[in-house]
């Protein structure tokens, strides 16, 4: 039998991307430790002989024995509830409850009190007056028309002298909630809004500003403090 041999052109030029890329693929799938070292010392100055010479001997090497080690049961657990919530498509099926909400450590206000016509969502904000008191202001945050539409029961405002009555209707809630209460956030205590007003300096409910010792400490005025309960 007679072997099949072919001329290096050029053997001392530098080797070729596509020998190093081909020879890169044979060290990964053949068992051949001592092709892999000597490419590795041989790495930025490697010539086309010497690859070719290396490759030969990479094909020449055993394939690679894939072994197969099974799962334990607490691995299969983890792997099919992660593909449970990849596949879990999440989504808003009713309205959130009223109340106030830390969001990434900015206040909301899911509000209902009959401001508005529907459920509206207010961003507290900090205003600071040219005698430098400060106090909090509330913001509308508006959804889009592709916010989530869902069933709310409240009462809506119809005016001066209104008579206040509950009514059902479809609801657009922003987005920015709609995260927040997929991802389980829930309206703060009265306990949670008094720590915000520590840090705020001002009731995150009326936006004014804490100047009486007692609501300074507490966090939140003695009325604001009774919506809690």
């Amino acid at each position: 039998m007679t072997q099949s041999m072919y001329q290096i052109k050029e053997p001392k030029a530098p080797a070729t991307i596509a020998q190093i890329n081909f020879l890169e693929g044979l060290i990964k799938e053949r068992e051949c430790p001592t092709v892999a070292e000597r490419y590795a010392f041989a790495q930025g100055f490697l010539t086309k002989g010497a690859a070719s010479t290396l490759i030969g001997e990479a094909k020449a090497s055993p394939k690679k024995t894939v072994t197969f080690t099974k799962p334990t049961d607490q691995q299969v657990a983890e792997h099919d509830a992660a593909l449970a919530a990849a596949a879990k498509v999440a989504e808003l099926t009713e309205c959130p409850e009223f109340g106030y909400y830390e969001i990434d450590g900015t206040v909301y206000y899911w509000d209902v009190t009959g401001k508005d016509l529907y459920p509206q969502l207010r961003k507290l904000t900090k205003v600071t007056s040219y005698t430098g008191v400060v106090k909090g202001s509330w913001k509308k945050v508006y959804a889009s028309y592709k916010s989530p539409k869902v069933a709310a029961t409240y009462t809506p405002y119809n005016g001066k002298g209104w008579n206040p009555a509950e009514v059902t209707k479809t609801i657009t809630v922003p987005q920015t909630l709609v995260d927040a209460v997929l991802a389980g956030n829930k309206p703060m205590s009265m306990e949670q809004a008094a720590v915000q007003g520590k840090m705020m300096g001002f009731c995150i409910r009326c936006g004014a500003t804490l100047t009486d010792p007692v609501s300074v400490a507490n966090g939140i005025g003695p009325v604001c403090a009774t919506y809690w309960h």
